[in-house]
């Protein structure tokens, strides 16, 4: 009887920890007992049901290639984008730089010009 008893608490602590393998196997039962009959075409739908699922699959996977090669162009083309205004806004960089020296040596120019007048001016008043 104690074999028994000690048995019987060690299947029950089994069982409590490992409950959905007794489940499985009675819904196996069942499954079996009801469906016997019929076990051929749950085959046949098992099957049918792979064969969908590797069909889904490859969907997903060529439209998941078509969205890579996508954002790849997208990226491509940003890069080029973004390089293009940069070679723009140095061509522009570079002619408001030799614009402005020009301006600078015209004022020069124009400076020395006014004070060449001026000092004539001065010089040609204290000839007379």
């Amino acid at each position: 009887m104690i074999v028994l008893k000690s048995y019987l608490k060690k299947a029950y602590v089994w069982v409590k920890n490992h409950w959905y393998v007794p489940i499985g196997a009675l819904f196996a039962i069942v499954t079996w007992f009801f469906y016997r009959q019929k076990s051929g075409a749950i085959i046949d739908n098992l099957k049918e049901t792979r064969v969908h699922h590797k069909k889904e699959i490859a969907a997903i996977n060529s439209i998941h290639e078509e969205q890579i090669a996508a954002r790849d162009t997208a990226v491509v083309e940003f890069m080029e984008a973004g390089e293009k205004i940069e070679a723009d806004n140095r061509k522009n960089m570079e002619d408001s730089i030799s614009e402005f020296a020009e301006r600078k040596k015209a004022i020069k120019e124009k400076e020395i010009r006014d004070i060449a007048e001026e000092l004539a001016k001065v010089v040609g008043r204290s000839k007379k």
